[in-house]
């Protein structure tokens, strides 16, 4: 095919290479990803990105170049292939699908060579189907050869994943390690500890290694500050309330049924812990202390009386332990921690 482009599906640019496409009447054709591109990828001309016709001409989507292998002894590359994506608005998008590029022939553990115009045999570029990028379905808008487009992923020849019967019915998504899935009785897990950032062991036959560090497996959820975080567990009617977990601007608090059960509010010197219904006053160690060593230490265990036979001797010690204070046994009530009536 000689070097050609055109412009599709407005907003969109395909440029092609040497390669023989295949036909197009009504085709979907296997193929591997060799390389993904975006938007800001600095190849896009920059006359394309200029006004034209009063609308701007830049690529809003995600594309993705390939290697077809769909008929034996021909291989099609395909530069640019736009993805199909769930939804792609004004403003929104829905589950953006970003196809992983191939970085290595799990067969050889190298990176694999493609021939000079992306074109040959299986013999001259190795088996796609040990490619590690995804594999995905290829066809043509209006059978038109200069229109591809990818409508879908393929499971991978090589998968390390197979689903299995004893699985059951499942929801899953996995990606970098981190995977989330609601089984078939609607239990929702997240498991982030096999988290890593894709790099591929071919020993291993492509496993991804977890990373266990701290820059790997976070969950963060970024809210805005006037808004508050509920987790709720509630009847059958989702109205009786048994327990909630609640996250604010200045409280944490959690319940157990309609009563406070633990509540954490302000910061700083103005923190408050409140355990149930905070009817009674926890002790402030520090601030007893002080006490105890200015008017039990320094001035009651010393205290003398005069005495027709001299100064009596100090008195015995109010508390066992007495020179200890960690031992004493009175409480000074605190605004900053509250309990229950102890029973």
């Amino acid at each position: 095919m000689a070097l050609s482009r055109t412009i599709y599906q407005h907003g969109m640019e395909m440029e092609y290479g040497r390669g023989q496409a295949p036909s197009t009447s009504g085709v979907i054709t296997r193929a591997v990803v060799i390389q993904t591109y975006f938007a800001d990828d600095p190849s896009i001309s920059a006359s394309y990105r200029d006004l034209e016709g009063g609308f701007p001409r830049e690529i809003k989507a995600v594309s993705a170049s390939v290697l077809t292998y769909g008929r034996p002894g021909r291989h099609a590359f395909l530069p640019r292939v736009p993805v199909v994506q769930a939804r792609h608005g004004l403003n929104d998008h829905q589950s953006l699908w970003i196809p992983r590029p191939t970085t290595v022939d799990l067969s050889t553990g190298n990176a694999p060579i493609l021939p000079d115009g992306h074109q040959g045999d299986r013999e001259q570029t190795g088996d796609p189907t040990n490619f590690d990028g995804e594999h995905v379905l290829v066809t043509f808008i209006d059978n038109d050869s200069q229109q591809p487009i990818i409508i879908g992923s393929l499971p991978h020849p090589r998968a390390n994943y197979r689903m299995v019967a004893a699985e059951g019915e499942k929801v899953r998504s996995r990606f970098r390690g981190v995977e989330s899935s609601i089984d078939q009785d609607g239990n929702v897990l997240v498991e982030t500890y096999a988290a890593n950032s894709g790099a591929i062991d071919p020993d291993l036959d492509g496993l991804e290694p977890p990373v266990l560090d701290s820059t790997h497996g976070n969950v963060s959820v970024n809210m805005s500050a006037a808004a508050e975080l509920n987790v709720r567990g509630v009847d059958q009617n989702g109205t009786n309330e048994a327990f909630r977990l609640r996250v604010k601007d200045g409280e944490f608090f959690i319940s157990f049924g309609q009563g406070a059960t633990l509540v954490v509010n302000e910061k700083d010197a103005n923190a408050q812990l409140i355990l149930g219904d905070g009817t009674s006053s926890g002790m402030l160690f520090e601030a007893f202390q002080a006490w105890w060593n200015t008017v039990v230490v320094a001035t009651h265990d010393v205290h003398l009386h005069p005495s027709g036979m001299g100064p009596t001797g100090p008195p015995a010690p109010l508390f066992a332990g007495a020179t200890d204070p960690g031992n004493a046994v009175p409480s000074i009530a605190s605004d900053n921690l509250k309990l229950p009536t102890d029973p």
